[in-house]
């Protein structure tokens, strides 16, 4: 940082330094899904601003998939949905984080995964025309 001595005219300058951390989630969100079949999440979002907001999302795991960008207007409240996909049976945890240059915060997502239902398929006959 620099500043102009009001009365020499001459400049100052000043060294920062920040030491900052993470903020924990501000909420969780509890999900149960069935391996191989995407559940939607919502999430009720507002911007408590006079500007309008834009939010780039970051997905803390392969399995939540959703929009990359939310914009919202000034005082603007609404819903906001991604999807829990899982691949793999059991327990997991991933985060949805919303960073913009003036808020940022996190969403735990806790998600429990059951195992997919066993389905069995009889073949039938090929007509004989294929």
């Amino acid at each position: 940082m620099t500043g102009a001595h009001a009365v020499a005219g001459h400049y100052v300058w000043y060294s920062l330094q920040l030491n900052v951390s993470e903020a924990p989630p501000i909420g969780s969100l509890d999900v149960s899904a069935t391996v191989r079949q995407a559940v939607a999440v919502q999430v009720q979002i507002s911007n408590p601003l006079h500007d309008a907001l834009t939010f780039d999302l970051t997905y803390g795991s392969d399995q939540l998939v959703g929009p990359e960008v939310l914009a919202l207007k000034p005082k603007e409240s609404r819903e906001f949905e991604f999807f829990f996909a899982p691949l793999v049976e059991g327990d997991s945890q991933a985060s949805v984080t919303f960073s913009s240059f003036r808020v940022s915060f996190t969403h735990l997502c806790i998600c429990p995964i059951m195992p997919s239902q066993v389905c069995s398929c009889s073949l039938a006959s090929v007509p004989s025309w294929c």
